[in-house]
């Protein structure tokens, strides 16, 4: 089943002379003092205040300029409207790091940031200009992609080919960036081990798209005399499975495609890199967290929020 990403944020009326003069996107919604019965679109006008995506509560503003910034201002300072803006709709936050889809960087490096599968298809993370439409979604999935989980504040993650998806992409004026999951930002307790974790066989809890002709279901069933190891969870087109790896082998296992993320279980050791406080990778935030600010549960190993 499709799941979108749907947004409840708190509302706070910004002035005119607040308005920050740096590329921000804002959600404008109509004042108590707005005339009954006329659209945002037409408060809004004809003014350049930058892209628009609209729907009958709100319009998300995209102002890029110092000059859709004045222009904004203006119109907000009439008193019909107030804009809110929104410092993470052009960033995806994970545990290890923040992506900025504007600048294309990450705000600090960490192990496996460069380590991308070598193959032609791979995991991303879609940034959308605005919150998501069930017609975004639906053309990827026509597009041929498994779309998975979507992550706050505006984007998805998604699976398929690379050079089909950056085409895609190219050419569609409601995405801002692609993101391919680097091997590092799925890692959990493996790059740093804590005292008293060897590197030996340990439970590994691996997380991957459901998709036919897996590697990692292929390795798996290598193992297990045809059989697929315990099932540890399954959202969406996501499923979690409880395998026993070594630290080299979660290492390498981590780079290929179809992982999202592969979280080895310190069975009581020390802090290590990143690792949620839950037991075997299993998620710390309870699937609820989805509605407004958490990540896929595939991903809360990999991509919660901080906290």
């Amino acid at each position: 089943m499709m799941r979108l990403f749907v947004s409840r944020v708190f509302l706070l009326p910004l002035l005119a002379v607040t308005l920050p003069l740096v590329a921000t996107t804002y959600a404008v919604h109509p004042s108590g003092s707005a005339p009954s019965g006329v659209a945002i679109q037409t408060l809004l006008g004809e003014t350049d205040v930058g892209e628009k995506y609209c729907n009958d509560a709100r319009c998300i503003v995209l102002a890029d300029s110092t000059v859709q910034l004045a222009n904004l201002n203006d119109i907000v300072a009439q008193g019909f409207l107030y804009a809110e803006p929104l410092p993470l709709a052009r960033k995806v936050l994970f545990s290890r790091a923040t992506w900025d889809a504007d600048a294309r960087t990450w705000d600090h490096d960490f192990p496996g940031m460069n380590e991308v599968p070598a193959g032609p298809d791979a995991t991303f993370v879609v940034v959308f200009k605005s919150f998501l439409e069930y017609e975004w979604v639906a053309r990827l999935q026509y597009e041929g992609f498994t779309v998975c989980e979507p992550l706050p504040l505006m984007a998805y993650l998604v699976y398929g080919r690379r050079d089909r998806l950056l085409a895609f992409a190219s050419s569609a004026p409601h995405i801002r960036g692609v993101l391919e999951l680097p091997a590092g930002i799925k890692r959990f307790g493996i790059d740093t081990l804590p005292p008293g974790d060897n590197g030996s066989s340990r439970s590994t809890l691996v997380a991957i798209v459901n998709i036919s002709g897996s590697e990692v279901k292929r390795r798996m069933r290598e193992r297990h005399s045809g059989s697929l190891p315990p099932l540890g969870y399954q959202l969406g087109n996501i499923n979690a499975y409880e395998e026993r790896l070594t630290r080299d082998e979660a290492l390498e296992w981590s780079r290929l495609p179809e992982i999202v993320t592969i979280t080895r279980n310190n069975e009581g050791g020390g802090p290590s890199d990143g690792a949620p406080g839950s037991v075997q990778g299993v998620p710390a935030l309870p699937v609820s967290a989805l509605a407004i600010l958490a990540c896929g549960l595939g991903l809360i190993g990999a991509l919660a929020l901080r906290r």
